[in-house]
């Protein structure tokens, strides 16, 4: 997986890289701008007048310096504006990138050290936001929050970020002077994306995501260490069992789905048929009475447990130690039978049976909260963040409720997938993996129903809960990105998810 570093993080590791590669940073910087540059040209809709270079004086402003340059070597008209009070303030990569932009194309340069004329900047202008990067630590204040503010944001210009937009910590803003933040057009990040560009809070400020490999090898050196991941299209590669010769139904996991009521019929029937077109063996549905002539209907594949109960289900299914895998939640309702069927299936489950809580089920625990403390280990909820509000309390923003998600994850020992934009898979060790997969096609009524079914499909086929939970939710996101390749993402419907997984494990598989 790709490693994800914090804060400070980022700093250290540039230092232990550079000497475990025998670098200097000015190498580093010199990598940057050749390979923002060449995913400059892979942008097809940027203006063709003047480019802006606005660089600070720290390493970030080195990597815009180094841009214009490159820029100019191409033909482009660049001008940059270097922000500094005095040159002892320049940091050695900054004030290396300085001389050698001043010794290509003296004229191409503007130091600012005090009064600043700003430029115009029109819908043909591109700026090239170089001023601050993860080393940020306080809100941009002073000339800095006005040129942010009133000239970059308050422009019709289209706004590229290098690595980071300015003024945006890479984690948590919660305390930061949003009004002096870069709102980013476009922001191109150095070798992984900051936790803060994954988070939709940030949305306006990051605009399209784009990440640059700069071939440092951070995700293969033990030494670099981390809690944070973006799960890769190699990772699902290799996460994905090799189906055996001599695999039969028996070998692909038996599971069952406890879902559906007489109002919510739809949600157990995509969640069945997310589980069987996801390489599982048998299921077995466990539906109100009502709704088992439907499901024989829809799924003639799976197997029909008839609740007692006519509308909902409220009676603990049969023989509960013959499954590999048990989920529960979509579609059934908080009724207080409903209520009693999850407590007695959280005393009759098997301790090594893996289980899956997600829609109504999290809403029941959200009622019950004395439920969570008797979970088995690992058990994995799906909550969308309304759902995880309902358990753990409203969220300040998308970084407080990610931060809570972690505490519930450790707290009971559990996996919490926080759905999203960049779903989040928070493991018991504190560990959080972020998919790199979807679109927003996604944002659909049963979508997050298919996913139970994914889901429930690789844990009973026998993937540990912490592979199950993010190889799940990405071959889910994949759907998205394969309709989106034929169709608009405004069409796909939760069907759609399904009908396209044949084709996405094919992709996975290669």
């Amino acid at each position: 997986m790709k490693k994800i570093l914090v804060g400070r993080q980022w700093g250290s590791t540039d230092s232990y890289i550079l000497e475990r590669d025998h670098l200097s940073i000015h190498d580093l910087v010199e990598r940057v701008a050749q390979r923002f540059v060449v995913e400059l040209r892979s942008i097809s809709d940027l203006p063709q007048g003047i480019v802006y270079v606005f660089a600070g004086p720290g390493n970030n402003g080195a990597d815009g310096l180094a841009i214009a340059r490159r820029l100019l070597q191409e033909g482009h008209r660049v001008h940059c504006y270097l922000f500094c009070k005095q040159e002892e303030e320049l940091s050695e990569a900054c004030a290396w990138q300085q001389t050698k932009l001043q010794e290509f194309h003296p004229d191409a340069l503007t130091i600012v050290a005090d009064e600043f004329q700003p430029p115009l900047l029109t819908a043909q202008t591109l700026v090239i936001d170089a001023l601050f990067g993860t080393g940020l630590s306080r809100p941009l204040e002073g000339g800095f929050a006005v040129l942010v503010d009133q000239l970059i944001n308050a422009s019709p210009a289209t706004v590229i970020a290098v690595d980071i937009p300015s003024g945006l910590y890479d984690k948590d803003n919660s305390e930061n002077n949003l009004q002096a933040i870069i709102k980013s057009d476009y922001t191109l990040t150095c070798e992984s994306p900051k936790i803060a560009l994954l988070l939709s809070d940030n949305e306006c400020y990051t605009g399209s995501l784009r990440i640059l490999s700069l071939s440092l090898n951070m995700d293969e050196d033990p030494a670099i260490q981390t809690d944070y991941y973006l799960y890769t299209p190699q990772d699902a590669r290799r996460a994905l069992k090799p189906l055996s010769h001599f695999a039969h139904k028996g070998t692909q996991g038996h599971a069952l789905l406890i879902a559906g009521s007489e109002a919510m019929a739809g949600a157990a029937m995509l969640a069945g048929m997310g589980a069987m077109r996801s390489g599982l063996g048998k299921l077995t549905m466990h539906l109100p009475s009502s709704l088992a002539q439907l499901a024989n209907i829809i799924i003639p594949e799976a197997l029909v447990e008839k609740d007692k109960e006519e509308t909902i289900v409220g009676t603990l299914p049969k023989e509960l130690h013959s499954y590999q895998a048990i989920a529960m939640g979509p579609g059934i309702g908080t009724a207080p039978l409903t209520l009693h069927l999850l407590e007695h299936l959280l005393q009759n489950i098997q301790p090594a049976t893996p289980l899956l809580l997600d829609a109504d089920a999290l809403n029941l625990l959200a009622l019950h909260p004395e439920l969570l403390s008797v979970l088995p280990k690992e058990t994995i909820l799906t909550p969308h963040p309304g759902e995880l509000d309902r358990i753990i309390g409203n969220a300040l923003d998308d970084h407080h409720r990610l931060t809570k998600a972690q505490e519930l994850a450790m707290e009971q020992e559990l996996i919490v997938v926080l759905k999203g934009a960049n779903t989040a898979t928070c493991l018991p060790t504190g560990e959080v993996i972020f998919n790199s997969s979807g679109t927003p096609a996604l944002a659909t009524a049963g979508s997050g129903d298919v996913l139970t079914g994914i889901i429930l499909s690789l844990l009973a086929q026998g993937y540990a809960p912490a592979e199950a939970a993010p190889l799940g939710v990405y071959i889910h996101g994949l759907t998205a990105n394969h309709y989106g390749e034929r169709c608009s993402p405004r069409s796909m419907i939760a069907r759609d998810i399904v009908e396209m997984l044949p084709a996405v494990l094919k992709m996975v598989e290669q």
